[in-house]
């Protein structure tokens, strides 16, 4: 303002000048360590004038010969924050850069002599250094191929809601794999972009999952890899990437990337990673809660959807682990108790909230209790279930003559197992001896009992043998005379050659009613031997 006024106003300026001269006189002369605010006042003033020309560089020059001559107390601070507002523009300048070396020479020489406290030995190396940089190389930005430039500009410049569509196009047509890894490389670094666009990057990731499924299960590894080497090197520059990393992890969920179990499982890890070993102090000191900030960051993102079901009680039982862990560390600073506060009302606004590890410790042992007892009445009652569906299957009666197999005649055939065979067992005995199939175990054994002859199942057992003998007896009646019909029809081939037409009709007519008498049970075993044989042949061409 004052540069400005004295383009119109000429003495503006030089009233000003000569009023904080006489006033950084006045103060200087003044030997008491008193009132340090207003000199500091006094001297950036005329270091702010001297920089829009309005000072001349003498008065900023004798003013910081005055400090140096007294270098002491006030002085010493006065000088430095007189090199702090102008001291770089006057050792820029080309006509006062010579003579402000030299006055840059004589500070650091009186800092060395004299036996200064670390304050104002601070204070002398933080002006020197500003108005003279130490020399170093100049920074050579890294060159990066034409596409990786791309990628880069569309993940850092270009990504927002509006334009996610056009991103996701143009990342499937890239030539994947040239680019893959770098891709992925840019994915993981999603502390340099902006905070608040992470969740853009979860969703690429889950649009890219339906093209590339390599990448979007390398991408969760590699964040799972980054959160565990985060708890491993406790690195406090790191901060900033770790809780980047835990925001994407959530995002990653809230696309339905990554499961349920994922997410409890990297909670839990936070908690216990390297307790209980020599390195537990330097990996989470009692006094760092910064591992507290990456489970409130991880569960604000989202811990909502754990609201129903097996997720809900994961959630409940998790909480007060991480209470315990919580009254670990002691006190906390004021922004992490603001962020449990918040944590704790949006995802269990009702939940206890416990003030000592015993209570705590309490609490959990009766959980596990709980826990315990619920998980042995669910084995029980699925034991049992087990057993009602496998008993009908296990213990089953098996009559003798399946084990026994069929007796031989006289002449070395084997005799039907019909009637004759029930009623000589019934005959000499009013029980009939049966074995059953027991389970004891994982073995299989027969044990061998006696019904009565009456019972249902030795009634039962005797009808199907007697329907089965008749069957057999049937299909063999039938066999014999259709082996006796080619032979007649052989014989009659020979004889009568001239008559074919007529003793054709007359056999055809015999032969028809031969079939008919047969009855309905041999037409029935002719079609299912028929039948049997077509089935067979289209099963085959099935397979």
């Amino acid at each position: 303002m004052v540069a400005t006024l004295s383009t119109c106003m000429k003495d503006v300026s030089s009233m000003l000048l000569q009023m904080l001269e006489e006033e950084f006189n006045f103060l200087i002369n003044k030997k008491d360590q008193m009132n340090i605010e207003t000199k500091i006042r006094n001297i950036r003033f005329i270091g702010e004038l001297c920089k829009f020309k309005i000072a001349t560089s003498g008065l900023v020059f004798s003013c910081l010969k005055a400090c140096l001559d007294d270098f002491t107390h006030h002085n010493i601070d006065v000088a430095c924050n007189l090199l702090e507002t102008c001291g770089r523009f006057l050792y820029r300048s080309p006509e006062t850069t010579i003579r402000m070396a030299n006055m840059l020479e004589i500070l650091m020489r009186l800092k060395n002599v004299k036996n200064l406290d670390p304050r104002h030995s601070t204070l002398v190396e933080n002006a020197y250094y500003l108005c003279k940089p130490p020399e170093r190389s100049a920074r050579v930005s890294k060159v990066r191929p034409p596409l990786h430039q791309y990628i880069r500009k569309l993940l850092f410049s270009d990504l927002d809601k509006n334009t996610i569509e056009h991103v996701l196009r143009q990342l499937r047509k890239l030539p994947w794999s040239e680019c893959e890894p770098y891709l992925l490389k840019c994915f993981m670094k999603v502390h340099k972009g902006k905070y608040g666009q992470i969740h853009l990057i979860a969703s690429l990731t889950a649009g890219l999952s339906r093209y590339h499924d390599e990448f979007a299960i390398a991408v969760v590894d590699e964040v799972l890899e980054e959160i565990r080497l985060g708890l491993e090197l406790n690195d406090y520059g790191m901060q900033q990437r770790r809780i980047a990393h835990m925001r994407f992890l959530g995002e990653l969920y809230n696309y339905e990337h990554v499961d349920s179990s994922v997410i409890f499982e990297t909670l839990y890890l936070i908690l216990v990673f390297g307790h209980g070993t020599p390195e537990q102090d330097a990996l989470d000191p009692p006094e760092d809660s910064f591992r507290i900030r990456m489970v409130c960051t991880l569960l604000v993102t989202c811990g909502h959807y754990f609201d129903r079901g097996s997720s809900k009680r994961k959630l409940d039982r998790f909480l007060v682990h991480f209470q315990r862990y919580i009254l670990s560390k002691g006190a906390l600073p004021l922004d992490i108790e603001f962020d449990l506060q918040d944590l704790f009302a949006e995802l269990r606004p009702n939940m206890t909230r416990y003030s000592t590890i015993e209570e705590v410790n309490a609490a959990i042992i009766e959980l596990e209790d709980h826990e315990h007892t619920v998980s042995t009445d669910k084995e029980s009652m699925e034991q049992r279930r087990l057993e009602l569906r496998g008993r009908p299957t296990l213990n089953m009666m098996i009559p003798m003559n399946v084990f026994e197999g069929p007796t031989k005649d006289h002449h070395g055939r084997g005799g039907e197992s019909g009637d004759e065979t029930l009623d000589e067992e019934a005959g000499g005995s009013k029980e009939v001896p049966v074995k059953v199939l027991v389970k004891r175990g994982n073995k299989q054994q027969t044990k061998q009992m006696l019904i009565p002859r009456d019972c249902s199942l030795v009634q039962s057992t005797k009808q199907k043998e007697a329907a089965e003998l008749e069957e057999k007896q049937d299909i063999k009646r039938l066999v014999l005379e259709y082996n006796d019909r080619e032979e007649e029809e052989l014989n009659g081939l020979g004889t009568q050659t001239i008559n074919w037409s007529q003793g054709g009709g007359s056999r055809v007519a015999s032969r028809g009613n031969t079939w008919e008498g047969t009855g309905s049970r041999a037409s029935g075993s002719r079609h299912r031997h028929h039948n049997y044989s077509g089935g067979g042949v289209y099963y085959s061409r099935k397979r």
